[in-house]
């Protein structure tokens, strides 16, 4: 497959391609920006710095940008820094809300879902919902069931970003496709140190079904370490023609992870459409591959 190498540097922040809903041909570290625009951003919050990295490579013809997230007025958008937030129960109760962010240091837990159930309105008119994050594993203690509820409750969602919900399986992935048929954007992830639970039979029930999710165009899947390789990828995205599936691994923000990765090459990440990988994606770290050396004692 003739590559390109990309420069993934990017000016809005952290970009990570994998980390941000995107992926394609570079995973430079861009901004926690507040929510999915994933144009490889981490969508995550506000922006926390600028480092771009990353040596991405990406099929020349064949790649795919990630996608981009509808954008609603401020009016109409709800961000929330931490659990602390007095106002929090007082903005869900607010008219016209179509979009809805955790912040990365918000420990969302299933009381907050189910604070979005018990308000209809709110919920059925959802569009963009986002949450959790890789580095401080926010989001891990969401539990299938709250999750599937809030779905249930959510059914026009078209963008939802579920990070480093490590204890959601295989039926919340499939709960979501049936609850939200207007879905374009679907991304369950695990984080740097603990495998998610999404594994291959999610993706045989994808092939197998193609109703389900009929509108979905990109499902991301990071730290999930039981998708069943690159045949698995292949064999669903040559069944679903047009779906874009980025999966790989997510480096985390420590020093210990950055010096590791500048001495083994890194994480990688890729991107799968009509059965084919369109774009692979190499994060070096903070000090670039070959850029840290660890001194003799």
């Amino acid at each position: 497959m003739p590559v390109e190498r990309s420069n993934a540097s990017s000016s809005s922040g952290r970009q990570r391609s994998g980390r941000g809903g995107g992926g394609g041909g570079g995973r430079g570290r861009g901004g926690r920006a507040g929510g999915p625009s994933y144009r490889g951003g981490r969508g995550r919050g506000q922006s926390r710095g600028g480092r771009g990295r990353g040596r991405g490579r990406g099929g020349s013809s064949n790649h795919v940008e990630p996608y981009s997230a509808p954008t609603y007025p401020p009016q109409a958008t709800l961000y929330f820094r931490s659990a602390n937030d007095p106002e929090l129960n007082t903005k869900m109760d607010q008219p016209g809300v179509k979009s809805i962010r955790f912040g990365v240091d918000f420990d969302v837990q299933d009381q907050h879902l189910l604070a979005i159930v018990q308000r209809p309105t709110l919920a059925a008119n959802l569009a963009v919902f986002a949450l959790g994050d890789s580095d401080t594993g926010y989001g891990g203690r969401l539990s299938d069931n709250a999750v599937q509820s809030f779905l249930s409750a959510a059914p026009n969602l078209v963008s939802l970003q579920l990070d480093a919900c490590t204890h959601l399986s295989n039926a919340t992935l499939v709960h979501a496709l049936e609850s939200c048929p207007r879905l374009e954007h679907l991304r369950i992830t695990g984080n740097d140190k603990v495998s998610g639970n999404i594994d291959s039979k999610a993706l045989k029930t994808i092939r197998e079904r193609p109703d389900l999710g009929a509108n979905l165009k990109e499902l991301v899947l990071f730290d999930q370490h039981r998708l069943g390789g690159h045949k698995e990828l292949k064999a669903t995205t040559n069944a679903r023609k047009g779906l874009v599936i980025r999966e790989g691994e997510t480096l985390g923000d420590g020093i210990a992870d950055n010096m590791i990765a500048a001495m083994t090459g890194g994480a990688m990440m890729t991107a799968w459409k009509n059965g084919k990988m369109v774009g692979m994606d190499v994060d070096d770290g903070y000090y670039g591959l070959g850029g840290f050396d660890m001194p003799f004692f």
